[in-house]
């Protein structure tokens, strides 16, 4: 029935049975909540169950709050917001991921101004959750990824990490193997810049099915002049390892590197 309302596009059936007094079937009428009903009915089905008794119900009430976030706009951020300083760490990781896949101008717009400022806040964990989002939101915005950017030079090493990782796959994506190359080779003493470009190069490589970006890379660290150094030269020929591996290439730049 539930399935046939959403289907239908009816509101009202599917918000009664948001209050119904079986957790699953209030979650999963949550779940498939029209999206083109009253929007402040919507908010406020949405808002109970995100105060729900039942962690079934809250996690359902994210999914949906992001699901819903186009129609809803910035009222879906402060939702999620809400969730994103709660005391059960996976609510907490639930909702930052929730943020990460906001969609619509308002409420990407709203998320981004959000996590930026949390990126700024003592808390670690929360830190590295705003990077965790922004990583994600960096595949539909600029802004996201160059948000990314303040994470890089944090000074915990895990919210570094995953700032670092989110921003050379975004790099990878927006930018030529010959602009990643110019920023390994113009910036090798600068160690945030070169191990975003070590990565992002290995990214690319890793992601090419055709094989064309790794052979051009060989290419390039094979016509390295004489007398480049050895900084560079190193710096150049582990991202070509990295590029013809599968393993994660943050993970081990953090340990050849150090945290």
């Amino acid at each position: 029935a539930l399935e046939s309302a959403a289907t239908l596009g009816l509101a009202s059936p599917l918000a009664r049975a948001a209050s119904h007094p079986e957790a699953s079937i209030r979650a999963a009428a949550v779940e498939r909540l029209s999206d083109s009903g009253d929007k402040k009915t919507t908010l406020a089905v949405l808002e109970a169950a995100r105060r729900d008794s039942e962690t079934t119900l809250r996690l359902a009430a994210l999914r949906a709050i992001a699901a819903q976030s186009k129609r809803l706009g910035a009222d879906s951020v402060r939702l999620l917001a809400r969730s994103a300083r709660g005391t059960a760490p996976g609510e907490r990781w639930a909702a930052f991921k929730a943020l990460g896949t906001v969609r619509g101008e308002a409420a990407t717009a709203a998320a981004i101004e959000l996590l930026q400022g949390i990126a700024r806040e003592r808390s670690e964990e929360r830190r590295r959750l705003a990077m965790l989002a922004l990583g994600d939101l960096s595949e539909r915005s600029d802004v996201a990824g160059k948000a990314l950017f303040v994470g890089a030079r944090d000074a915990a090493h895990d919210v570094r990490d995953e700032a670092l990782s989110a921003l050379a796959a975004y790099v990878a994506r927006t930018q030529p193997q010959a602009e990643l190359w110019q920023l390994l080779v113009q910036n090798v003493r600068n160690s945030v810049q070169r191990r975003v470009a070590i990565a992002a190069l290995a990214y690319q490589g890793q992601h090419d099915k055709s094989d064309k970006a790794r052979k051009e890379l060989a290419r390039r660290v094979e016509g390295l002049p004489k007398d480049t150094s050895p900084a560079l030269r190193i710096a150049a020929r582990l991202a070509l390892a990295l590029a013809r591996g599968d393993e994660p290439p943050v993970a081990i730049l953090s340990e050849l590197y150090g945290r």
